[in-house]
C-alpha cells in the first residue's frame, strides 16, 4: 500500500525542509508546504492530503490553531500539531480543535513516524466507523420504510377484511331473517292445512263412518282416512301429536278454540248446543291433562302449534 500524502505547515524554512526530507525518507509523499495559516487553508482544501503537520506558531495574523479550525470545518483530514513551546491559553485553543496528535520539537524520526501512523490508523478507523454508521442508518431507514409500507398494506387488508366481514354479517343476518320467515311461513301453511283437514275433511269422514256402508265403501273410507293421515302427519308437529288423543269432533272443537272462537260461536258453526261444546272442551282438557289446572285452553293449544 502506498504511503500517505502530507501537507507541512511550518513557519521556519529550515525546519520545514528537514521535516520534508525525513518524511520522504520514511516513504510519505509531501504534497505541499506553507508558512502561513491562510495559505494552509487554501492548500488543504485544494490538495486534500491524508495528513497535515501543523505548527502552532505561523507567519501572519492566522496561527496554526485558527488555521486548523478553518480546515476542519471544510475538509475531513487529521491534523498533528508541531510545537516547541506554547502558553496555557494556546494549548487550550489547540485542544478545542480536537487534533489527532502532537509532536514536540525537536522531534526524532522514529517518534515522528510512530505518531503519523497512529494518527492515520485512528483516522481510518474513525472514517470506517462513520461509513459503517451511515450504512447502518441507511439500512435502518430502508427497513423502517419497508415496515411502514407493510404496515400500510396490512392496514388496507385489515380494513378490506373488516368491510367484507361486515358485509358478510349483514348478508348472514338477512339470510337468517329470510330463513326464519320461510320457516314461519312453512309452519303457518302446514298448520292451516292440518286445521282445514281437521275442520273440513275429518268431520265429513266421521259422518260417513257413522253411516251403514258396504264392505267396499268402508274399505275405501279407511283408505281415504289413512291417506289423509299420511298427508298431514309430517305437518302436525306437537299439535297433531296432542290432537291424536282427541276424537274427530274434539279435534274440530280444539282447532276452533285455537282460532279464538267462543263456545257459542263454535256451537253455531257446528250446529250443536252450547252445552255439547262445553262437554267437548271438558274432555279436551282431560285428555290433554289440563284438569284442575288454571291454564287457558287456547293458549296451551297455540303453544303446541
Amino acid at each position: 500500500m502506498s504511503k500517505a500524502t502530507v501537507l507541512i505547515v511550518e513557519d521556519e524554512v529550515i525546519v520545514a525542509a528537514d521535516l520534508e526530507d525525513r518524511l520522504n525518507r520514511l516513504g510519505y509523499r509531501v504534497v505541499g508546504t506553507s508558512d502561513r495559516g491562510e495559505q494552509a487553508v487554501t492548500l488543504a482544501c485544494r490538495l486534500r492530503p491524508d495528513l497535515i503537520l501543523m505548527d502552532i506558531r505561523l507567519r501572519g495574523p492566522m496561527d496554526g490553531v485558527e488555521a486548523a479550525a478553518q480546515i476542519l470545518g471544510q475538509v475531513d483530514v487529521p491534523i498533528v500539531f508541531l510545537t516547541a513551546h506554547a502558553d496555557r491559553l494556546t494549548w487550550s485553543r489547540a485542544k478545542a480543535t480536537e487534533p489527532f496528535g502532537y509532536v514536540l520539537k525537536p522531534f526524532e524520526t522514529r517518534a515522528l513516524e510512530i505518531t503519523i501512523e497512529m494518527v492515520l490508523d485512528r483516522h481510518r478507523a474513525a472514517q470506517k466507523l462513520l461509513r459503517d454508521k451511515a450504512s447502518l442508518e441507511k439500512r435502518v431507514a430502508e427497513r423502517a420504510a419497508q415496515l411502514e409500507r407493510l404496515t400500510q398494506e396490512l392496514q388496507l387488508k385489515s380494513t378490506a377484511l373488516e368491510n367484507r366481514t361486515e358485509n358478510l354479517a349483514e348478508v348472514n343476518a338477512a339470510l337468517r331473517v329470510l330463513l326464519q320467515q320461510r320457516e314461519a311461513d312453512r309452519r303457518e301453511i302446514e298448520d292451516k292445512i292440518v286445521c282445514n283437514v281437521n275442520e273440513l275433511i275429518r268431520p265429513q269422514l266421521a259422518k260417513l263412518a257413522g253411516k251403514a256402508l258396504g264392505r267396499k265403501e268402508a274399505a275405501l273410507l279407511r283408505a281415504i282416512e289413512s291417506n289423509v293421515d299420511d298427508i298431514v302427519s309430517p305437518m302436525a308437529h306437537k299439535l297433531n301429536m296432542a290432537l291424536t288423543r282427541l276424537s274427530p269432533t274434539e279435534t274440530q272443537v280444539a282447532n276452533l278454540v285455537r282460532q279464538g272462537k267462543s263456545t257459542k260461536e263454535i256451537a253455531d258453526l257446528m250446529g250443536v248446543a252450547g252445552s255439547t261444546i262445553v262437554f267437548h272442551r271438558h274432555n279436551i282438557r282431560r285428555k290433554l291433562h289440563l284438569e284442575h289446572k288454571s291454564i287457558n285452553l287456547r293458549s296451551y293449544l297455540n303453544s303446541l302449534g
